[in-house]
């Protein structure tokens, strides 16, 4: 019997390390939004056999008093990706006036709203990008027209802060930031396999919100 989520009835939890036959963490997840987040990765390698996958976190800024007024509202991460996919679309459209080779890199993403301990929000975000268009981030402690670098620019958009007061809110993980995934590599099953466990801790339970009216989750739609 399927276990509901007691603070989202339309969630369901599982917690036994297991989805479809792949590894997850084994904590309390959304099997909606381990479904979800399935689907998202399936439709990036579909559109783009070699994808290139990202994992960075994106923190607001630091609150000064515990109640303080809400600053910035549920917008702020879709102005995020719009930001960053304007960015990328442009950074395209530069290299073919330039006479340089293009390839369309379609932008998807999948986000999840946390907070633990604590004052201000954070997100944990992926990204998927055409691996022929973008295949690295390039070096993120140092200014330049690399993707770290359009990164940061776009969540300073978002919060509309300039880039060096959002340098340090934006968190690329010295563990793996990224995933080269190439559906015709021989060991495609286990970067898939791979990946998909490193995602699905956007799908755990615990810290997220719930019942406040804001959105603790979103992907693209497929």
């Amino acid at each position: 019997m399927s276990k509901r989520h007691t603070s989202n009835t339309n969630l369901t939890v599982i917690s036994n390390g297991q989805y479809q036959g792949l590894k997850v963490y084994p904590r309390p997840l959304s099997a909606e939004y381990l479904s979800a987040i399935l689907q998202t990765l399936q439709a990036a390698m579909n559109e783009h056999p070699r994808t290139f996958m990202v994992r960075f976190d994106l923190h607001l800024p630091q609150l000064n008093f515990r109640d303080s007024p809400v600053v910035y509202d549920s917008t702020v991460i879709s102005k995020f990706f719009k930001s960053l996919d304007a960015k990328i679309q442009h950074d395209r459209l530069i290299k073919g006036r330039e006479g340089k080779r293009v390839h369309p890199s379609t932008q998807r993403i999948i986000w999840a709203k946390e907070r633990a301990d604590a004052d201000t929000d954070h997100y944990h975000i992926a990204i998927f990008l055409n691996n022929d268009a973008y295949n690295h981030l390039g070096n993120y402690n140092r200014s330049g027209q690399n993707l770290s670098t359009k990164i940061v620019e776009a969540w300073a958009s978002a919060l509309g802060l300039d880039d060096y007061s959002t340098r340090h809110l934006v968190h690329f993980p010295e563990d793996t930031p990224v995933y080269y995934l190439n559906r015709n590599a021989p060991n495609y099953p286990q970067t898939f396999a791979s990946a998909f466990f490193r995602l699905s801790y956007l799908a755990k339970l615990e810290t997220k919100h719930y019942g406040d009216r804001t959105r603790s989750f979103g992907c693209s739609r497929i």
